[in-house]
């Protein structure tokens, strides 16, 4: 350890308490475990509880010029967990700041600090008896609000979009000074968008947008039987999402992504590579047909705009697919249904208990409920999560049938190349736009398999580059490495580095800034 990081750690220890400066071998390599197997150098873990903590750790990094990496709650999972860029950065986790500031019960919007979780403020609503739902993601109880959004993260409400629903963000700029980017509209330019999969300073606190709670809810899910209903299935839902119809972020996803969420890997398979139509006869019954696309999303509003909804949705996906609604009744006779004795002595109840119990937690996401059931079905073919090995790629285009299957094709390819199977959810994140989530699961502890994950990565990031297909979001695995299409771009963020950290010392390498 060089002299200038010792004295940084001592600085920072007069200030924080030993018990919140870490600097051991074992807690160093059992915080920075992470999915993508990869290995990171750094100088040690510190936990500042306030905004004059944060402030002081600025200062201190500059003076000694010690790069700092700050994260959340560190559940970054699939993009890189809690460990930096580049080697030898102090990582400065926030969860110790877990404050809800403040929670405007009539405009409907809370304040929150970095450490405040999805469970904590799904919590704090309940027990305020708030009249507002929260935007939930699949990341996980104990992810962090601020953490999420600071990613570019998204739910599922019509909040879901959180680069539009999370703003007023409070910054310790790397220079020192604090920046709050204020409310908009109001004077001047809206700054709040700047820190976003950046790294111009450490976030301390921001707004998160509230849904009021509606006078009914209903999802629906739609379930189209072949893969060539793709493309009629992205057109009617643009046209879907561009009327108001449907107001909530919408998941297409196929087969394969379907059933890894229901369940791991069954044995009869364990040496064979799933593909999508074998994962929907897997999962089919006589009950239950799965599609080979399947599309889920929620409708809000009154009694009658919801039964005016369900009317335009049946009407635009005629044809294209089956269309179920379900709403809190149903969704308990169902569970009654499939819980009871009679309906346990058929073959098949197994297979839709579990759809059941999978749907049961994305129907609760859509109203602001979150859970740790989609983190903890991700496993696959693994048999614990120390084995667990998995990278996000996530592609970004057009709301357009040919952009889409475009995507689809390339990942198609690749993935069966490198012999992974493909699971893929593809979300309308606005009427114009979609997200492409498509992980690569696999046992990080088996050199091989590693190596073909990160080959495949590598190669879709290639070859969707090479197509002209941007990314919504990106990984620590090459991070410094990102090309900007847009040279004008690259350069003004470049400057404003040099503007907010001058020294350099908010996690250099983070989105190639």
């Amino acid at each position: 350890m060089s002299e200038n990081i010792s004295q940084a750690l001592e600085n920072i220890e007069r200030l924080l308490g030993a018990e919140n400066v870490k600097v051991d071998i074992e807690t160093l390599k059992n915080e920075t475990v992470n999915t993508l197997g990869l290995e990171r150098q750094v100088c040690g873990i510190v936990y500042p509880a306030n905004k004059k903590e944060v402030l002081e750790i600025v200062k201190i990094a500059n003076k000694y010029i010690i790069p700092l990496y700050p994260v959340s709650m560190g559940k970054n999972i699939g993009y890189g967990d809690k460990i930096p860029v580049l080697d030898g950065q102090l990582i400065v986790d926030l969860h110790r700041m877990n404050t809800i500031r403040s929670f405007d019960s009539i405009k409907g919007n809370v304040v929150v600090e970095p450490g405040v979780t999805q469970k904590q403020l799904f919590e704090f609503l309940r027990t305020h008896k708030a009249k507002f739902w929260m935007d939930a993601t699949g990341a996980g109880l104990e992810s962090s609000i601020i953490g999420n959004s600071l990613e570019g993260g998204f739910g599922h409400t019509p909040k879901g979009n959180r680069r539009n629903t999370v703003s007023d963000f409070e910054v310790v700029l790397g220079s020192g000074s604090v920046l709050q980017t204020g409310t908009f509209p109001g004077l001047g330019a809206d700054m709040s968008g700047m820190f976003v999969q950046s790294n111009f300073g450490i976030v301390i606190s921001a707004k998160m947008e509230l849904l009021p709670i509606p006078e009914r809810f209903e999802s629906f899910v739609i379930s189209v039987p072949e893969d060539a209903g793709l493309e009629p299935l992205i057109d009617a839902l643009r046209l879907l999402r561009q009327n108001g119809t449907i107001t909530s972020l919408v998941h297409v996803a196929n087969a394969t992504r379907y059933l890894m969420t229901v369940e791991s890997c069954p044995e009869e398979f364990a040496n064979t590579l799933i593909s999508c139509e074998m994962a929907r006869q897997i999962m089919s019954s006589p009950l239950l047909k799965v599609g080979y696309w399947s599309c889920t999303g929620g409708l809000y509003g009154s009694l009658r705009e919801v039964k005016a909804k369900k009317i335009e949705v049946r009407k635009a996906l005629n044809g294209i697919g089956k269309v179920s609604f379900f709403h809190d009744s149903k969704i308990i006779l169902i569970e009654r249904l499939t819980g009871s004795r009679f309906f346990k002595k058929f073959k098949f109840s197994a297979n839709i208990k579990k759809s059941i119990e999978s749907y049961k937690h994305v129907y609760g996401l859509m109203k602001g409920i979150p859970s740790d059931e989609p983190v903890k079905n991700i496993r696959w073919r693994i048999d614990n999560d120390e084995q667990m090995g998995l990278i996000w790629f996530s592609p970004t285009v057009s709301a357009e049938a040919k952009a889409v299957r475009k995507v689809v094709a390339i990942a198609e390819r690749l993935y069966k190349k490198n012999k992974f199977e493909m699971p893929v959810t593809i979300t309308f994140i606005k009427p114009d736009r979609v997200i492409g989530i498509l992980s690569i699961s696999f046992n990080k502890f088996i050199s091989e398999e590693k190596n073909r994950a990160y080959q495949l990565y590598d190669e879709l990031k290639k070859e969707c580059s090479e197509a002209g297909i941007g990314q919504y979001r990106h990984g620590i695995l090459g991070m410094q490495n990102i090309k900007y299409s847009d040279e004008g771009k690259y350069e003004t963020f470049q400057q404003l580095k040099k503007l907010f950290d001058p020294n350099n010392i908010i996690a250099p390498g983070r989105y190639g800034i």
